[in-house]
Order: structure tokens, then C-alpha cells, then sequence
């Protein structure tokens, strides 16, 4: 249980066999769990960069595998941040160069639900 392989995130592999789908409707598992675990993957990336320039979906979703998230590609990236914007736990950064690619910071609500999902 430590490795989506939804095929919601853009993953090459294929889904998991029926046993491994038993397991994780057992433990609350599925494809609603696996929303959960990418956007938190997100805030984890996001909250690991100290830099005030922010973050891109593509740069984003490169750090992804590290985490035991399976390969995404910038447009789920996109999506996911643009409604972890709606929830307040994103921000987008202002930049004045190249303003058609996004790049996105975590705000403290954003780490506040990191620090109740670690404990």
C-alpha cells in the first residue's frame, strides 16, 4: 500500500491485480485515496521549497516518484493545485516573467493540514 498505481494520475502500470484492490477497499483505499495521497504528495514538494520564486506543475510533477506517487503529467498537476487553491492551502505566486506558466507556493493553512496528516 505505499505506491499509487492509479490510472487517475497519467501511471503506465497497470492497475492492480484483484487481491491488491481488495486490500485497499479494506483499508479505505481506492481512487478517493488516492486524490487524498497526491494532494498531500503536493504540499509535501511545495512545502520542501524555500525559495519565494515557487514551484511549476511540471517541476511539480517531476518530484512526484520520490514520493511513491506514480508519473503525472503537468495538466493533472494543474488541476490538483487549482483545487488546492479553492480549498486556501496553495497560493499561486505572482511573477512578471513568464506569467503563462504558473508557479504555486503553499500557504499556512496548507502546512496546517500537512501537520494533522503526519501525526
Amino acid at each position: 500500500c505505499t505506491r499509487v498505481t492509479s490510472a487517475y494520475c497519467g501511471c503506465t502500470e497497470a492497475r492492480a491485480s484483484s487481491s491488491r484492490a481488495a486490500h485497499d477497499r479494506y483499508r479505505g483505499g481506492g481512487e478517493a485515496n488516492d486524490d487524498i495521497r497526491l494532494r498531500l504528495a503536493l504540499l509535501q514538494i511545495l512545502e520542501a521549497n524555500t525559495s519565494e520564486f515557487g514551484l511549476t506543475a511540471r517541476i511539480i510533477g517531476f518530484h512526484l516518484p520520490r514520493l511513491g506517487i506514480g508519473h503525472c503529467d503537468a495538466a493533472t498537476v494543474d488541476t490538483e493545485l487549482r483545487y488546492l487553491q479553492d480549498k486556501t492551502f496553495v497560493a499561486p505566486v505572482n511573477k512578471k516573467l513568464s506569467p503563462e506558466n504558473p508557479a504555486w507556493r503553499i500557504t499556512a493553512e496548507g502546512r496546517d493540514l500537512l501537520a494533522r496528516h503526519q501525526t
